[in-house]
């Protein structure tokens, strides 16, 4: 489209470097609908354009913008047939095919999706994106486009042909690139949006929905979630973690350190330093936070590159490691791949770090995340041996690895999560004497867990869930000394953990342990205690497992947040010893056992607790511990109490329902009697789910159930109610699922009252 100057899109000056994001174009001309990416129809279709339409002169002569000359007109066009047959253009008497139909095989599935959803781009981040992939996306659509242009009128100084010409000479910048490609799709997403506005129907509507909801679910789907390592991780796997968003800033759980990522659109943006993020975490000593690993180069690091005899063969050594990974991983197809191969210095190229930004050899950290490496893991790394920090997590790597990485003794960091990894983990590694973390989940590793870690004393971190690992599990893996967490989840372990539980408590007061995760395994012997001497335990987690016996009447450390004990087979009543008023306690879950004996009262007087989850044990029986009893105000932080399919009998206490923080009630399939009255309805303003069904429930239905205003699911079915339907109950506009059936309720006086103020006839 034309500038004011008389301009195209792609014609301005290229020494001003112009950015294109700020040329807002609004297509409001409806363009049909047909694929984007090149095929033999629209090379046929491109082979039959009028070759003077496309050869024709930007202009009729050098225009001028504010006195400065505008760059000359682009070259004419080659539209032969031989090369629209190719799915390409580009100016006549070049030598080389650019954008061919060929390239686009080699575009990221993100990219794809966005050229068939262009109003997804709007949401999308491209910063991953080659510069040369933006340029070809943008080029498909102004092939688009040029095929559908009208014929140049005389006098017309810009034409879509003439820009597709230009985006096929120039070598564009990543943000050019990006704001060109960005700008094409939000032509086109203009475009479909129009096909949906009818001017008779007045559904311009549908049109903005289209547009709004697309940049809703993608902006959702964009955000980057990571895990206590800092690292990005799927949204499955997120939901899974324990965070607790309202505890104080002194009692963080995970950490979750968002990467230092470059503005869209700048190639060259500087990265912080070492001594920069050094600043930052002194910044933020007094939160409590896990850090493990490698911290960037120290002291030592600079004394020992200075010690080098032959400084010219280790960077030989380093130069044909990094070459091999490259070539074994399909470096051409990475996501980032910023100076690699590049022979002047090797400590420039993108995730690589050297003990200064000058060095020209002593590699120390390798990271490469997410990066879109495939191949077989190469050994020739272990050749590296400055390495403090190696991260190739979330690739497609394959293969075994390597017993070579064992004798990497500076090595602290090896996370190779998230890859199709398989056979069994090296024993070897037990001897990289500095591992402080090891993270090698979600694999395909198989056979046991080797004992030969625990010769590992540094390791901190050791994470090797989502695996096929058979076997016990080590003793002395769990007793080493400085480990903080713990995570065998989703495996095939088997054994009694009685033994590994007591050794992860081994160290008294000096135990550092924080986080341990056995569930989703198949464990089995009497569940075992919490070592009440870990100071600093925050998760225990052993369920989904076949553990049976009763729960040890211990009381776990005051710092535990979160006890996971659900899906076994345990037995007995819950020991009212594992609570104490000052257990800071977020979430207990013992649901899906056998439980039975009565709820104790020490449960109910947890200050801080904030999910309650005991249902589908059968046998719980009793009162829920009431007022005269405890004092359930107290529990001021509960948001879910769910204590469904048991069998506990008595009131439905007042002041549970009446707390100002809860969101879930779950006492259904229950042998609850009395009735619902109370004021303490009205209390209950954040209420958003209330399941009763299937109790021995009598009296009215409280009207003040129809004025919470953030109640959207209500169930009663199934007691013995009876009395009038509350009128303020049937019209209330927040619900969106009402079950009272079951019940002797009286629907006459809901038809004499009628609705109620701002309730419809459909809502009635």
């Amino acid at each position: 489209r034309a500038g004011p100057g008389g301009g195209t899109m792609f014609g301005p000056c290229r020494a001003s470097r112009r950015g294109l994001a700020g040329r807002a174009v609004f297509l409001f001309v409806a363009l049909s609908l047909v694929p984007l990416v090149s095929s033999d129809a629209d090379a046929e279709e491109g082979a039959r354009s009028s070759a003077s339409t496309l050869a024709a002169r930007v202009d009729n002569g050098p225009p001028h913008r504010d006195g400065a000359p505008i760059a000359p007109p682009p070259a004419p066009v080659d539209t032969s047939e031989e090369n629209a047959r190719r799915g390409s253009v580009r100016p006549a008497g070049a030598s080389a095919i650019r954008f061919s139909a060929e390239d686009e095989l080699h575009f990221s599935p993100r990219l794809v999706q966005m050229l068939r959803r262009p109003c997804e781009a709007y949401a999308r981040n491209v910063l991953d994106e080659p510069a040369l992939h933006l340029q070809h996306a943008a080029v498909i659509f102004l092939r688009h486009k040029c095929r559908h242009a009208p014929p140049i009128a005389p006098g017309q100084t810009g034409h879509a042909c003439a820009e597709l010409a230009n985006a096929v000479e120039i070598d564009m910048t990543h943000g050019e690139a990006a704001a060109a490609l960005r700008q094409l799709l939000h032509e086109r997403c203009q475009a479909e949006a129009i096909l949906l506005t009818d001017a008779e129907t007045q559904a311009a509507d549908a049109a903005r929905f289209l547009v709004k909801d697309t940049v809703r679910r993608v902006a959702e789907e964009e955000l980057e979630l990571r895990d206590f390592a800092g690292a990005p991780m799927s949204r499955e796997n997120a939901s899974k973690l324990p965070r607790l968003a309202q505890d104080r800033e002194d009692v963080l759980l995970l950490d979750s350190k968002p990467a230092d990522e470059a503005r869209d659109g700048d190639d060259r943006a500087r990265p912080r330093s070492w001594e920069e993020k050094r600043r930052d975490a002194e910044r933020q000593r007094g939160t409590r936070v896990p850090r493990w690993g490698w911290d960037g180069p120290d002291g030592d690091d600079v004394k020992d590159a200075g010690d080098v005899e032959d400084a010219g063969e280790e960077r030989r050594v380093e130069l044909m490691v990094l070459t091999d990974l490259y070539r074994t991983t399909e470096g051409t197809y990475w996501r980032r791949q910023n100076g690699w191969l590049d022979a002047r210095n090797h400590c420039a190229w993108e995730g690589v770090t050297c003990v200064s930004p000058e060095a020209e050899f002593g590699v120390l950290s390798l990271a490469l995340p997410h990066n879109g490496l495939s191949g077989v893991l190469p050994q020739t790394l272990a050749r590296l041996h400055r390495l403090r920090h190696l991260d190739l997590s979330g690739n497609r790597l394959r293969g075994t690895v390597s017993g070579a990485f064992g004798s990497m003794s500076r090595l602290r960091v090896l996370i190779l999560r998230s890859n199709a990894l398989y056979g069994k983990i090296p024993g070897e590694l037990g001897a990289a004497s500095s591992l402080e973390q090891l993270d090698l989940s979600e694999n395909h590793f198989a056979g046991r867990l080797p004992s030969d870690l625990s010769r590992l004393r540094e390791l901190r971190m050791l994470n090797v869930s989502s695996n096929g690992l058979t076997g016990e599990l080590p003793t002395g893996v769990c007793g080493l000394q400085n480990l903080e967490v713990l995570s065998v989840a989703k495996n095939r372990l088997s054994g009694d953990l009685s033994g590994p539980a007591a050794a992860l408590g081994f160290a008294g007061r000096r135990s550092t342990l924080r986080l341990f995760d056995a569930s989703e395994n198949d464990f089995s012997g009497a569940p075992p205690a919490v070592p009440p001497d870990a100071p600093e335990l925050l998760i225990w987690d052993v369920s989904k497992n076949s553990m049976r016996g009763s729960l040890p009447k211990s009381t776990p450390p005051e710092s535990l947040r979160i006890f996971a004990a659900s899906d076994n087979r345990l037995t007995g009543a819950v020991p009212a010893e594992m609570f104490t008023p000052k257990l800071q306690l977020r979430r207990l879950d013992l649901s899906g056992n056998a439980l039975n004996g009565t709820l104790p009262d020490t449960l109910m007087s947890l200050t801080q607790v904030r999910h309650i989850n005991i249902s589908g044990n059968g046998d719980v029986s009793g009162e829920i511990p009431h007022e005269g009893v405890v004092d359930i105000r107290v529990m001021r932080a509960l948001m879910e109490f769910d204590a469904s399919s048991n069998a506990l009998t008595g009131p439905l206490p007042p002041a549970l329902v009446g707390l100002p923080n809860l969101r879930v009630l779950d006492l259904s399939n229950n042998e609850l009697n009395g009735t619902l009255s109370g004021d303490n309805w009205a209390d209950a303003t954040r209420l958003e789910r209330l399941n009763l069904r299937g109790n021995r429930l009598r009296g009215s239905i409280p009207p003040e159930l129809g004025m919470l205003r953030s109640l959207t699911h209500l169930d009663l079915s199934g007691n013995e109610l009876d009395g009038p339907v509350p009128v303020a109950l049937v019209t209330a506009s927040t619900l969106e699922h009402m079950d009272i059936s079951g019940n002797s309720l009286d629907w006459s006086t809901v038809g004499r009252q009628g609705p109620s103020r701002g309730a419809s006839d459909g809502e009635l």
